[in-house]
């Protein structure tokens, strides 16, 4: 994208309605984020760790959806992904997946990755040892049972989780993954653990 046609876009931003309300949100976001940074346990968040910067102006943004299976939104989702020839990642709650698991088995065949979102979308650092477990295994075991494959990223409900919870997915070779957009430069730069290419096609973010 051009400088005048970068110009252009922010301009007509300017005039949505919704522009403040935009700037808001994303003036919150960002407060939440940097304290999130600052208190969370390691995870991933920006390109920051993922990769060795390239160009730029080439940029990949990860395409994330959480709280799913469900047929409300979920087969509407793989079409317009589809349409768009992007991929994602899917961060299924345990419970909806043992409910829907066709839906599960069509976004894993789709190409998207399929990440862990606990087992019921509880609180975890209100849990004990013993569910905070129980919340992580047993959602990985059903997703585990219908792909095939067990989930290497774990999204935590309200995006937050304790150190406890930090080490037993360390224990079990996975990452936390938080709710700032995750971007990267250049050239493919995100870890193995994405080997499905969560990414999307290439974006103009500048």
């Amino acid at each position: 994208m051009h400088e005048n046609d970068r110009k252009k876009r922010r301009e007509e931003l300017k005039q949505d309605p919704r522009d403040f309300e935009h700037r808001m949100h994303h003036a919150k976001m960002g407060l939440l984020t940097f304290f999130g940074k600052s208190l969370l346990p390691e995870g991933y968040w920006t390109s920051r760790g993922l990769g060795t910067a390239g160009d730029i102006n080439h940029r990949v943004m990860h395409l994330t959806f959480d709280d799913g299976p469900h047929p409300d939104c979920t087969p509407e989702l793989l079409d317009m992904l589809k349409e768009m020839d992007c991929t994602a990642t899917f961060f299924f709650i345990g419970e909806h997946a043992r409910r829907y698991p066709k839906l599960v088995e069509d976004v894993y065949r789709a190409g998207h990755t399929i990440g862990n979102h606990s087992l019921s979308h509880s609180f975890l650092p209100l849990l004990t040892r013993p569910q905070l477990e129980y919340e992580i295994d047993q959602s990985n075991q059903i997703l585990e049972v219908i792909t095939g494959e067990k989930p290497k990223l774990f999204r935590p409900p309200f995006g937050i989780i304790d150190k406890r919870g930090a080490d037993m997915l360390k224990q079990r070779q996975m990452k936390a993954v938080y709710w700032e957009p995750l971007l990267t430069t250049g050239k493919r730069s995100a870890p193995k653990s994405w080997s499905k290419e969560s990414c999307v096609k290439s974006v103009d973010m500048s």
